[in-house]
């Protein structure tokens, strides 16, 4: 119970400090500079990731007790992460390179490379987490009845696009691309 009452108070202070900034940087994202909107996602990306880590500790561990005392922050938590991750695959940003020797000697511009903030995210197992936590959170609102098919169709394509954009260096980011595709294969075979 100390380790609960320990992550109840650090919400809260976290809730009573960072969250109201966040929520104020939200509402003025379109006219934050790339790198602030960068952060922005980065903060709420981490953020969200540990509540539905926490709820879904909760949830195998069934402690319905603990449980029905998350079912704000929960929702909240889904809704936000969703909303982070259509951010990262909607965001862009641009990164100038070194002037090469002959820009230099011509006058020219840096090269620049413009891409998604999911596919720069410097934690893509964090990214990769997030969307198996989503797939099995929005997989059981299906099951129940409480998402529509095509709802939950649109919700793992979201999943998916995120997990395509990352870069494929590491086994984790791999196989979690295959899991909104195995996921949506089995729905369809449900018909």
């Amino acid at each position: 119970m100390f380790g609960w009452r320990s992550m109840q108070a650090a919400i809260g202070i976290f809730e009573g400090t960072t969250r109201p900034l966040l929520d104020m940087c939200e509402r003025s994202l379109h006219f934050l500079t790339q790198t602030n909107r960068f952060v922005f996602y980065q903060v709420a990306l981490h953020y969200y990731l540990g509540i539905l880590i926490v709820v879904d500790a909760v949830e195998v561990s069934q402690g319905q007790d603990l449980l029905s005392q998350l079912v704000d922050r929960r929702l909240d938590a889904e809704r936000e992460a969703f909303n982070t991750i259509k951010l990262g695959i909607e965001s862009q940003f641009t990164l100038q390179g070194p002037p090469s020797q002959e820009d230099q000697d011509n006058g020219r511009v840096h090269s620049t490379v413009t891409t998604f903030f999911i596919a720069i995210d410097p934690f893509p197992h964090n990214v990769t987490a997030r969307a198996r936590l989503l797939t099995n959170f929005i997989g059981r609102k299906y099951r129940r009845g409480t998402v529509q098919r095509d709802t939950y169709a649109g919700l793992l394509s979201t999943l998916s696009r995120a997990l395509i954009q990352l870069p494929g260096s590491t086994k984790t980011v791999l196989l979690a691309r295959d899991l909104p595709k195995g996921v949506m294969e089995s729905v369809e075979t449900d018909q």
